[in-house]
């Protein structure tokens, strides 16, 4: 992997050297960021991580780059033809987006490669983790980028994005032994297939967007077990004069099978299940809303609040929320900090036959707050 990092920085640099030679034919965009947090923690002592678990809770400071974040790239635009590569100094994880496009016509085009998926469509703006907690506890920010096949067709309405990617089968409970099931192998015959449909209603953006996910768990008996995923919801953003109101509902089935739940708070009871010779689903329902107000140039206040409920087979539940405020403040041109104070709740958890009395399932509360500071280049 460092031998990859070392290529593609060397590749960004070689063209960055001859970028003059190619002016004649090509545009060569560079740009880049550096973000940095500094985060207050508190956990309490139910929270999942916390040091301290009796009658305690944990703080601790956060002081670090945003290695997720940060970047450098390059796009290339010639005729029909654009690209994109993307790096940043995380260990294991060095490009962001490697693609390329081919414009048909104005209205169609197509592109192969790694970069953002359809369903990245949050309505929340809190800076906290990364978009970890989003993604898992109402919004839409999990599905971050993916290789893909993909079409992006433009109308006088708006436009449709499809993505076809590689099936996912990395978290398939139907491969453990629940019940006599152990598969060892698993089948796929089907890319996921990811789709969403912006309209554009006078100033308002109405998003319609669904994913598919499906693949075959085989035994050593070559019995097959199918396991089903999808995801789809609805995305409002209404812009009112100096206010933004943005708000988002979703649901869906085995998330943790579709690939969608990732991160250190990743919820539990979004997986399929092998009970009784049979795959039963799990079920989820998100939704978040959001509030912002610019009050001038320099400075704008966000305020959100997501939801979500994960309920598996057994009649399990695993709730949680968060909110947050946000004071984005630019001081000079591609020069900004946001402000910041939020929570988490992961709340209290039902496990399959429902809750024991006086046993604590309360998985406890993480705030924050801080600043998050960014530098555009």
């Amino acid at each position: 992997m460092k031998k990859l990092a070392l290529f593609a920085l060397a590749a960004l640099l070689l063209i960055a050297f001859t970028a003059p030679a190619m002016a004649a034919t090509n545009k060569a965009t560079f740009y880049g960021n550096v973000r940095y947090w500094n985060w207050w923690v508190h956990q309490d002592s139910d929270a999942a991580g916390s040091k301290n678990t009796v009658n305690k809770g944990d703080n601790d400071l956060v002081w670090s780059s945003d290695f997720y974040d940060n970047r450098f790239g390059i796009k290339l635009n010639e005729g029909k033809i654009k690209a994109n590569l993307e790096v940043r100094p995380l260990n294991g994880s060095y490009y962001r987006q490697f693609w390329a496009s081919y414009a048909f016509t104005d209205t169609v085009e197509m592109l192969f490669g790694f970069t953002w998926s359809p369903f990245f469509c949050p309505v929340t703006t809190s800076i906290y983790t990364a978009g970890g907690i989003q993604g898992n506890w109402g919004d839409m920010a999990s599905c971050l980028r993916s290789d893909q096949v993909g079409f992006n067709l433009k109308f006088g309405f708006g436009n449709v994005k499809i993505a076809l990617e590689p099936p996912n089968t990395s978290d398939n409970q139907a491969k453990t032994a629940l019940s006599g099931f152990t598969a060892t192998d698993t089948d796929t015959y089907l890319p996921r297939i990811e789709a969403h449909a912006t309209f554009m209603l006078g100033p308002a953006h109405l998003g319609l967007f669904g994913g598919l996910n499906k693949y075959d768990a085989v035994d050593t008996n070559d019995k097959e077990e199918t396991v089903t995923s999808y995801m789809y919801g609805l995305r409002v953003v209404v812009p009112v004069g100096p206010l933004s109101v943005r708000g988002i509902i979703w649901t869906g089935q085995n998330q943790n099978n579709y690939g969608y739940a990732w991160g250190p708070h990743k919820p539990r009871y979004a997986s399929a299940q092998y009970i009784n010779g049979k795959v039963e689903d799990s079920d989820a329902l998100g939704y978040a809303a959001a509030v912002k107000y610019k009050v001038n140039d320099m400075l704008a206040v966000d305020v959100g609040y997501a939801h979500a409920k994960y309920e598996g087979y057994r009649k399990e539940e695993d709730p949680g929320s968060f909110y947050y405020v946000a004071v984005p403040i630019t001081i000079a041109k591609g020069f900004t900090v946001q402000i910041e104070a939020g929570q988490l709740d992961l709340k209290d958890y039902t496990p399959a036959g429902g809750q024991t009395p006086g046993v604590n399932y309360d998985e406890g509360k993480e705030s924050w707050y801080g600043l998050y500071w960014m530098i555009n280049f």
